[in-house]
């Protein structure tokens, strides 16, 4: 894919990287650093404000956003040129909370995403939001939890809080699940403040680097297609010893 117009929108702390071709617009909010996540935990203001879609949303990730909403707005605006343009969101921690911010605002304007992608997406908004966001949009939405990663458990439920998307699972071992039996357990193993989590949690952080997630999904990535060009072959082979553990298509579970 040949990007030829890019533009980058900082402002007051918030960052998004807008790149498009003559097919599609990406638009990519920037997450929260791996060594500051500690306080950002701590200080996060849980207030719910109205939303966009109706329900509450998160009204620090929703001001945030505002930061940078009218640059980024008009330039995909300007990029959204041909009714056969697509638009692609994605963004990690904190900027996953935005990319799902960003594409509510847009489709209250009909302006739909093709596909939404957050890594280590904090809940964004309260019961109401989520089921309208995912009521007919929960197939184009993906959430994507990396093993302990902490950041996915904010805020709490019991502040009436709720996550949005299709829910796809990294385990310890890099597998890329779409059930939530090795989640369930992590979930059973913690109960506490959300100060006291990083300390019950030694993974927590550490599963929250980007880079982890990055060479996951490369790995991922590269035994799909392995796979399906064994498959076209018709060949019949067993994977060599030092073969990951990808080889084993996890089983499937209805959204």
């Amino acid at each position: 894919m040949g990007i030829s117009q890019e533009g980058i929108h900082d402002l007051n702390d918030t960052q998004c990287f807008v790149a498009a071709n003559n097919d599609a617009v990406i638009v990519a909010f920037r997450g929260t650093e791996t060594d500051v996540i500690g306080d950002w935990i701590t200080d996060i203001d849980f207030d719910l404000i109205d939303g966009p879609l109706g329900g509450k949303v998160h009204g620090g990730f929703y001001e945030v956003l505002s930061n940078v909403w009218q640059l980024v707005d008009r330039q995909v605006s300007f990029l959204y040129e041909k009714p056969s343009t697509t638009l692609w969101v994605t963004g990690h921690s904190l900027g996953a909370a935005l990319a799902t911010l960003a594409v509510a605002r847009w489709r209250k304007r009909f302006r739909e995403a093709s596909g939404l992608y957050g890594f280590s997406q904090p809940r964004i908004g309260d019961r109401a939001f989520s089921v309208t966001f995912d009521f007919d949009y929960k197939p184009c939405a993906f959430r994507i939890v990396n093993s302990h990663d902490i950041v996915s458990r904010i805020p709490p439920r019991v502040l009436r809080y709720r996550h949005t998307g299709t829910f796809k699972y990294f385990n310890e071992p890099g597998e890329l699940l779409d059930h939530i039996y090795w989640w369930r357990a992590f979930l059973r193993g913690w109960h506490g403040n959300v100060e006291d989590v990083l300390e019950w949690c030694g993974h927590g952080v550490r599963d929250h680097n980007m880079t982890l997630y990055r060479q996951y999904i490369e790995n991922a990535l590269r035994q799909t297609y392995d796979l399906q060009t064994f498959r076209t072959q018709k060949t019949i082979q067993r994977p060599s010893v030092e073969a990951p553990r990808h080889w084993i298509e996890p089983r499937r579970r209805a959204a």
